[in-house]
């Protein structure tokens, strides 16, 4: 029973360190992700990844970038909003 508590804890904890996407509407009113990179486990490149996990071979354009952090804490609020490209179709 113990092993299987530190298991789903390790779980849990690893879950809370990965970059999070979520489909919002953009300033033009079109279909944008909001990516979350907040943990001090986590640095831009993560946000880069999963950005490109989202949108995958058609690329993104990075609409806007924001990171906070507060002083005397180990906390990290970082962000990114992306719009995947169109698909160019094919001649």
């Amino acid at each position: 029973m113990k092993k299987l508590f530190l298991i789903c804890l390790a779980l849990a904890f690893l879950a809370g360190c990965a970059a999070k996407a979520t489909p919002v509407i953009g300033p033009d009113g079109t279909q944008h992700y909001s990516i979350d990179c907040s943990s001090e486990f986590l640095s831009w490149s993560d946000c880069l990844a999963k950005a490109s996990q989202v949108c995958g071979a058609q690329g993104y354009t990075n609409k806007f970038s924001n990171e906070n952090a507060t002083p005397g804490f180990w906390v990290i609020d970082r962000t990114m909003l992306i719009k995947c490209e169109q698909e160019q179709p094919r001649k």
